[in-house]
């Protein structure tokens, strides 16, 4: 059932604001879903399919919820009618040709798979007219716990759902609400310009050490095994926003600037932009900042990297950037100018290396570019010469306490 976002379309105006598909991707990010948090189903570890269905269900997680709302409305009724009546054969066989079946389940990808898991058989028999139909059978000595199962998980996967699509068909924030602004950019030689010296971009022994020590503790980590939900909570951002700040540089060189709520979709982002710019049905992607990775439609800005603020490029999709995009008519009057202390990057500190202690005698001195294993090796030879403060003797109190 997982119904994700390709990649490689582009999104023009008319997609924006589209509620009847999932919205596909555009340039270097895809509008996105917002994922209520899930909720903990570890009473059913161990249930029949469990696990399957349990799959299936993060399959279809950030696809477009008004398409998932139908399918699993209906898929509930074949499992309560089952239920109820289990020796029931009416209930234990669907038409695949009937309409609701057809408008609601069939385009959900892997639906078939879903019913197999429950125990369906596909068999051909005389549909209404008379024709050679398939149909799901239900046989008699199926495990009705997987029913159980999949509709526990499938009730509670419903509530996600319908929060999704009430906040989808929620009408979207008017540009005054979004704080909405239109800076202009600074004239040539505005922004002050500031140098940092060389020594800047040298690394260090200090920072040498880190960078090795941050290596081996990842290598650490990607040995250990981890259950999905804790790498998931991993990755989670660590601090919570209550609003971001989102700048568009659109062609031309304006910037729009508005207000969002970090639990917003990227589909609110466009929405916003076609409100602010004459568009007319030209295709355009966003490029994100470096570090944020591509857009995803099923992710929220919070979980994007996209708070508390952060600048994104507008380019047009046909590759024509000369051409200059046009505010709308509300708009042309209420641009500003671009505070410079704004745009003007804060002069960088450059921190000046602790004044390194005296050897003492005996203790070999590192090289600044030497490693941990190369400074490892010379304590060892310290060691074995008999420097390095190294306690004459022989064998520590620990191992004699053991003869």
């Amino acid at each position: 059932m997982g119904n994700k976002p390709s990649k490689g379309h582009k999104l023009g105006a008319g997609d924006a604001g589209s509620s009847k598909r999932p919205q596909r991707s555009f340039g270097g990010g895809v509008v996105g879903t917002v994922q209520p948090k899930k909720k903990n189903d570890s009473k059913l570890l161990g249930a029949p399919g469990a696990a399957e269905i349990s799959t299936m269900i993060d399959g279809v997680r950030g696809a477009d919820p008004l398409l998932i709302k139908p399918a699993i409305d209906l898929v509930l009724r074949y499992l309560q009618a089952i239920l109820t009546s289990p020796s029931e054969p009416k209930v234990r066989c669907i038409r695949v040709m009937n309409k609701a079946f057809q408008e609601r389940l069939c385009p959900v990808d892997g639906i078939q798979l879903f019913f197999d898991i429950l125990g369906f058989v596909n068999e051909e028999r005389p549909g209404p007219g008379g024709d050679m139909e398939t149909f799901l059978v239900l046989p008699q000595d199926a495990n009705l716990h997987v029913f159980r199962t999949a509709k526990t998980l499938l009730t509670s996967y419903q509530e996600e759902v319908e929060a999704q699509v009430e906040e989808v068909s929620r009408p979207p924030p008017t540009p005054e609400e979004r704080i909405t602004k239109v800076f202009k950019p600074p004239e040539s030689g505005a922004i002050a310009s500031f140098d940092v010296p060389d020594s800047f971009f040298e690394l260090s022994e200090l920072e040498l050490r880190a960078l090795i020590s941050k290596g081996k503790n990842s290598i650490r980590e990607e040995q250990v095994i981890k259950t999905r939900s804790l790498r998931e909570r991993e990755k989670a951002p660590g601090r919570k926003y209550m609003s971001a700040l989102l700048r568009v540089r659109i062609p031309g060189g304006l910037m729009l600037q508005g207000v969002f709520k970090p639990t917003e979709r990227l589909q609110r982002v466009l929405q916003w932009i076609n409100s602010c710019v004459e568009i007319e049905q030209r295709e355009y992607v966003l490029q994100p900042p470096a570090g944020c990775g591509t857009l995803d439609m099923s992710k929220d800005l919070q979980s994007q990297n996209l708070v508390p603020a952060v600048v994104l490029n507008m380019w047009w999709a046909d590759g024509e950037q000369t051409r200059v995009a046009q505010l709308k008519a509300e708009w042309e009057g209420l641009v500003e100018d671009l505070p410079v202390d704004q745009e003007t990057p804060a002069p960088i500190a450059v921190e000046q290396p602790a004044p390194a202690k005296a050897p003492k005698p005996g203790q070999p001195v590192p090289s600044p570019g030497a490693d941990a294993r190369t400074m490892a090796a010379e304590a060892a030879a310290a060691r074995a010469s008999g420097g390095g403060g190294a306690k004459k003797g022989g064998m520590p109190k620990w191992m004699k306490t053991g003869k």
